[in-house]
Parts: C-alpha cells; structure tokens; sequence
C-alpha cells in the first residue's frame, strides 16, 4: 500500500495503568517464584530419611503448581485489560 501511513492514537490513562499493572504482576511473580524456590532449597538438602525428601519434593511441586496457576491467571486478566486499552490505528 504505498503512499499510505500508519497513524496510531495516544495511549490513555486506562491504557498506561493496564500495561503498568500487567508488567507490574509479572515482575512480582519472577520474584515470588525464585524467592520461594530459594527458601525451600535447604529442606531438600536438609531432610535425612527419603520420606522427608520425598514430602518435601511434592510440596515443593505442589507449590510451584499453585504460583504458576496465578501467574498465568493474572497474565491472562491483565493481558487481557492491556490488550483492549490500545490505540486505535489508522492508515492516511
């Protein structure tokens, strides 16, 4: 299509807030997630019989089952928001 440009509104106030809020919850899950996988780390190195490393592994899994469930829980939602908060574009 030449001679035609594309032309894009300006990001609004909902449209910030959404993108802030959807990097925002990303960059609280990176941290949750390696700050527990940190914390639990010695209960694994720690455990003396095979039953303590065997209960400490599935809890360990059962966890990070449940923190990755909200995090894509909260990607899709804020996803979402930020994907119907973009400027319009037209072509001139």
């Amino acid at each position: 299509m030449e001679g035609y440009k594309e032309v894009r509104g300006k990001l609004g106030f909902g449209g910030v807030l959404s993108r802030i809020l959807f990097w925002g919850w990303q960059v609280l899950m990176v941290f949750w997630f390696f700050s527990y996988t940190v914390s639990v780390a010695p209960l694994v190195e720690n455990a003396t019989s095979e039953f303590e490393k065997a209960g400490a592994g599935i809890g360990i899994g059962i966890a990070w089952t449940f923190i990755l469930f909200f995090w894509l829980a909260g990607t899709v939602i804020f996803g979402i928001f930020a994907l119907l908060t973009r400027p319009s574009r037209m072509l001139v």
